[in-house]
């Protein structure tokens, strides 16, 4: 899993091609307030996986957590053995990351991503 930070529009270009499709329907981002996270399950061999973000949420110690729903295949599941790159995009007050821990949680309370971000 990897988190990947966008402060600006010109940020997602690097990621068109290389997990994006160009018709991906990014959020409406107010760039003067808001950033991007992207989280990125990195490519996979099969069909079957997707990562989604549920919610995002500051605590009182100042972490950022994005909750996270994951889905993997299971054993035995059939799938198309084809090359996949799951990933889910999530807007965040831009105020919530001055040297902000970053945290992914997953539906079972797993940290599964942990990342200081400065802008």
């Amino acid at each position: 899993m990897k988190l990947t930070l966008v402060t600006d529009v010109n940020g997602l270009a690097p990621l068109v091609g290389q997990m994006m499709r160009p018709a991906v329907a990014l959020p409406q981002v107010d760039w003067t307030s808001e950033v991007v996270l992207v989280v990125d399950m990195g490519e996979q061999r099969t069909a079957g996986y997707a990562v989604t973000v549920t919610d995002v949420s500051r605590n009182a110690a100042g972490t950022v957590e994005l909750r996270l729903e994951v889905r993997k295949p299971g054993r035995g599941d059939f799938v198309a053995q084809v090359i996949t790159h799951p990933y889910a995009v999530a807007r965040v007050p831009r105020a919530w990351l001055s040297g902000a821990a970053v945290v992914g949680i997953d539906q079972h309370g797993t940290e599964l991503i942990r990342q200081v971000v400065s802008l």
